[in-house]
């Protein structure tokens, strides 16, 4: 890597940056009036002043890294001030900070901020105490990432001074599942220390002087509004309320404190299903209409018009997939999704998958059509044919066929595209559900044994073949969520930001949804395994009936001979459509046939 004009002076292993094509480290970051120093480890010289990417469309600091170094890299940008102050500045990473990439501001030995949308520019305003205090950037790299990957920072502002207090993150409101607990969390700015007092009503919480405040055990005592009094040595302010209510929808993981995505939303009831994505959710009602929160870059990017007549919706990366009752597809957001195909209909079903770099839609005649940012996954092989499921991982997708079996293309680097026939198939089970991670898959066998194989580096694949008695399963970035027939949740897999932390007490689930390091678990809105039956009728050898059905969802019709028989015989999987479903056996020939509907 050369970088023209570059010159360096090494100083008990401190490296002063002097000039690159005419621009110092002072001048790249507009802060003249600071001085700085950058290290590195690991291979790296630390950070330089560069022209070709920045905020301001002038320079900004950039890392310097070793394409592919085996070690762990690290560059440090480093300068003090005095405070109380304030300081501003714009940053972006770009790489995102799952795969141990990051980009975080350290005042003192404290992280006090990471960049959280690595792909954009973002602004970050820190309020600093009195007295001396050394702010570092540092980036961290992990070994043999890719050259691409560095850390930006420009238009660096400190202003002197004492600020009162502001809100910076409001407290959320949200609905909560009776018997849960809810937990308000508030961000302050200006200038620290702050104090704090949580209000329920109008009156004060005794006891509840921290920036968060938990209401255990919800009971009907509790719904109300809640608002917390912030004060400084310079003022007092009042936040914005927040109301609690009681919903059917369990969140929990990140963004819980900073973008509402790890919280359960007002309005969360009459739910009839589920997506969690990388920076947002999804919900449709009973009614139709949809509910989007998150990140706000996600959610405000909705498009208009889409209030009503949606069945299934997907909460993809940086973008949102709805399907309404025609079979028609709108996405809104970031990136090459948003590019759905010209004349694309009767579609029945949308791709989970909350890394996903594209979209993938089921037609009602058993086609897969894949649209998006990587042509590995959008080229859907000629053999995907019969398909009732889709999923997609960040550059895998996977494919169940209505004979129980995987498909699966793109990327199979860490063995995601690995299916474990051997162990996973037998003469009396198939795969009824699929999911994809970032790099691992996920299956869930008939007689709900559920299956990982792919990437381990969290302990993904550890679980596969011990959790048993599952109906549904689900797969953020590096963890798992397996739904069991008695309505609990089993969640394994990393951990950094509690999206394996099922919440204690948390019963009757009947659907679950993972994004990208967070989790949803939808409780109470019907049956997760009951399916009603209409209009039951034998025709010839043909036998069909009628059952409600759900767009995402899989359906099965079996039949045995004798009502004391253990011995099942299934017909081929169904794709759910959204409107009633006909079932068929067409070869009713037998004595007697006794049915049974499973769903998926």
């Amino acid at each position: 890597m050369q970088f023209k004009g570059l010159l360096l002076f090494s100083f008990l292993g401190v490296l002063l940056v002097t000039s690159v094509c005419g621009q110092t480290l002072q001048e790249a970051l507009d802060a003249t009036n600071l001085s700085w120093t950058t290290t590195g480890s690991g291979g790296s010289p630390g950070w330089a002043a560069q022209t070709t990417t920045s905020y301001d469309g002038v320079s900004a600091a950039k890392t310097l890294l070793v394409v592919a170094d085996p070690n762990q890299q690290t560059a440090t940008l480093q300068t003090s001030v005095t405070g109380p102050g304030t300081l501003t500045f714009w940053w972006k990473g770009s790489a995102p900070d799952f795969d141990g990439s990051q980009l975080a501001l350290m005042v003192g030995s404290a992280t006090v901020a990471k960049v959280s949308d690595y792909a954009h520019w973002t602004q970050q305003t820190v309020y600093l105490s009195a007295g001396g205090q050394t702010l570092k950037w540092v980036y961290t790299l992990p070994p043999y990432a890719p050259g691409t990957y560095a850390g930006y920072v420009d238009q660096v502002t400190w202003t002197r001074g004492s600020t009162a207090p502001v809100v910076s993150v409001p407290p959320f409101g949200q609905s909560v599942v009776p018997g849960l607990n809810a937990t308000f969390y508030i961000r302050a700015g200006g200038t620290p220390p702050y104090g704090f007092q949580w209000q329920f009503n109008g009156a004060d919480i005794p006891g509840a002087t921290n920036a968060s405040c938990t209401i255990s055990n919800v009971q009907v005592p509790n719904l109300g509004t809640y608002r917390v009094v912030i004060s400084n040595a310079v003022d007092v302010i009042i936040s914005p309320p927040a109301e609690l209510e009681f919903g059917q929808l369990a969140a929990w993981g990140y963004g819980a404190n900073t973008d509402s995505r790890g919280t359960a939303p007002v309005g969360a009831t009459n739910v009839l299903q589920i997506s969690a994505g990388w920076q947002h959710n999804l919900l449709v009602r009973n009614d139709t209409t949809i509910l989007n929160w998150g990140a706000t870059n996600v959610v405000q990017a909705n498009v208009p018009g889409l209030g009503s007549n949606i069945w299934h919706a997907a909460a993809l990366a940086g973008s949102g997939a709805v399907l309404d009752a025609n079979g028609i597809v709108s996405t809104w957001g970031s990136g090459a999704i948003t590019n759905v195909p010209l004349g694309l209909s009767n579609v029945v079903a949308l791709a989970q998958g909350p890394t996903a770099s594209c979209c993938l839609a089921l037609k009602s005649n058993g086609q897969v059509v894949a649209w998006g940012d990587n042509s590995t996954l959008t080229n859907v092989p000629a053999n995907v044919s019969n398909i009732v499921s889709v999923a997609v991982g960040e550059l895998h997708c996977l494919a169940l066929r209505s004979d129980g079996t995987v498909l699966s293309w793109g990327d199979n680097s860490a063995g995601q595209r690995n299916t474990p026939f051997t162990s996973l198939y037998s003469s009396t089970n198939r795969v009824v559900a699929i999911a994809a991670g970032l790099n691992d898959s996920m299956a869930l066998r008939s007689d709900g044994t559920v299956f990982v194989w792919g990437s381990n580096v969290y302990g993904q694949t550890n679980a596969s073949g011990t959790v048993k008695g599952a109906l549904a399963i689900a797969a953020g970035v590096f963890h798992c969520l397996a739904l069991k027939t008695n309505g609990t949740v089993v969640a394994w897999g990393n951990n950094t930001y509690g999206q394996i932390n099922v919440p204690l007490g948390l019963t009757n689930v009947v659907a679950i949804a993972a994004g990208g390091f967070h989790s949803l678990a939808l409780v109470g809105a019907g049956s997760a395994t009951g399916v009603s039956v209409s209009s039951p009728r034998l025709t010839g050898s043909n036998f069909s009936l009628v059952v409600p059905s759900q767009c995402g969802r899989v359906f099965e019709l079996d039949y045995r001979t004798s009502p004391t028989s253990n011995v099942w015989s299934v017909l081929p999987l169904t794709a759910g459509m959204g409107t009633s479903l006909t079932l068929t056996d067409t070869n009713a020939v037998s004595p007697q046939r006794f049915y049974r509907i499973r769903r998926w």
